[in-house]
């Protein structure tokens, strides 16, 4: 991924990728690549992001009510005296106040480097930019709300663990937290990678067929919706890097299509644009050339306090 410039006369030089500002105006509306943006995706980004951060629709100034603590609580005080009332409980979890953030990125086409489609590509380019940049931010988010990884070790050190009993451990250590078991699992590359080293080295029974399984099939037999192996990766002006800590299993709470009111560790609340669609498009044309923004509103947030826990595998 290239350098993101601030957007000025100066340096918006033919190529360059610019976070985008107010310099749009209702005259420079792109109709044409707004519609051609709409069928732009970023398969696996998309995938990641969406496994992680479920998106929920959300007007731009929105609020949620932060689960995770409160909800699970049994009363031995539920019995009604005669003549009395019912107990009245207080609905548990902190409101929480937001809103959707406006985010975009520029680019400028010099015309001498015109040529036929090179707007839609460009398009199609930011557009995919700006799923990757909502995708780390979602990992991130994610790792700072599991905090400090527990060190496992699966096949270094004197005192190795089973890598499957460690992840239903995991899981159940979510549970423990905010007693909702987790349903998802993010596993990095070289966790995956050292897990299926240490099933297929060894001469136990299980062994055998726990190296053959699929992310599905390891969903399956740690009773989660889904597992994510995720590969993906990014370069940013400090280097190459692959989104997910390659080393970390992380489990936490997920819903496809969920609501406001579903739980889920994070959510993606988008707001429309105000055409309707998720990415906008502006054009401004001058005479030697013309600068595209691609602009969308959202914000990821952590929902359920506590709704993630990961481990560091060696």
């Amino acid at each position: 991924m290239e350098k993101i410039h601030e957007l000025t006369n100066s340096n918006l030089n033919s190529g360059f990728i610019c976070a985008a500002n107010d310099r749009v105006a209702d005259s420079q509306f792109s109709e044409a690549l707004t519609n051609f943006a709409s069928g732009v995706r970023s398969e696996k980004y998309e995938a990641l992001l969406n496994f992680i951060a479920p998106a929920v629709r959300a007007n731009r100034r929105f609020e949620f009510r932060k689960g995770g603590k409160g909800e699970f609580l049994a009363d031995s005080e539920d019995v009604r005296n005669v003549g009395g009332d019912f107990k009245r409980l207080e609905v548990k979890g902190e409101i929480v106040q937001e809103k959707t953030l406006n985010k975009g990125l520029t680019i400028r086409i010099d015309n001498d480097e015109r040529y036929d489609g090179i707007e839609e590509e460009k398009t199609q380019s930011l557009v995919r930019r700006l799923i990757r940049n909502e995708c780390v931010r979602a990992v991130a988010m994610l790792l700072s709300v599991a905090g400090s990884a527990a060190s496992k070790s699966w096949a270094t050190g004197s005192t190795k663990t089973q890598p499957d009993a460690d992840l239903r451990a995991l899981i159940d250590s979510v549970g423990d937290a905010v007693m909702l078991d987790a349903n998802r699992l993010l596993i990095g590359s070289k966790a995956w990678s050292t897990r299926l080293e240490v099933y297929e080295s060894s001469t136990a029974p299980y062994a055998g067929v726990a190296a053959n399984f699929g992310a599905q099939q390891l969903a399956d037999k740690l009773g989660l919706d889904g597992v994510f192996k995720s590969t993906e990766r990014v370069e940013t002006v400090s280097g190459k890097a692959k989104v997910t800590n390659s080393a970390y299993a992380v489990a936490f709470i997920g819903m496809d299509g969920a609501t406001d009111l579903d739980p889920s560790t994070l959510k993606r609340f988008w707001s429309p644009c105000d055409g309707g669609e998720m990415f906008r498009i502006w054009r401004d044309e001058k005479a030697k050339w013309v600068d595209i923004t691609v602009e969308h509103y959202s914000n990821i947030v952590n929902t359920v306090a506590g709704g993630a826990k990961a481990i560091s595998v060696s």
